[in-house]
């Protein structure tokens, strides 16, 4: 009977495992433009980091942004941020936005 349950239990885990997707995407902007979050669509900033032009990623601190973002809402790049100052002066700076959708319960 153990035997049966403890199968039952590894076979639901392993179903769960298949149909779960990670829903973590990648929006990219520059400094001072703006990201719209889409109607029906409720966003998390997992991290922020700024490129320049020589490829080196520097990551930026999450208290820069909110914690959650609902629909129609715009993130605000900022024009400026203390991290830039690492960078080459005169690189064409992009933010990568790793964003996590989250699921709203009814």
């Amino acid at each position: 009977m153990r035997f049966i349950v403890l199968l039952c239990a590894i076979l639901s885990l392993s179903a769960a495992a298949l149909h779960a997707q990670d829903s973590t995407f990648v929006k990219m902007a520059y400094g001072g433009s703006y990201i719209a979050v889409p109607q029906g669509e409720s966003w998390g900033i997992e991290r922020v980091f700024i490129t320049g032009n020589d490829g080196y990623s520097i990551q930026v601190s999450n208290d820069n942004f909110d914690v959650k973002y609902s629909a129609l809402d715009t993130i605000r790049v900022p024009h400026y941020i203390a991290e830039m100052e690492m960078l080459s002066p005169g690189d064409m700076l992009q933010f990568k936005f790793y964003i996590k959708h989250i699921i709203l319960l009814k």
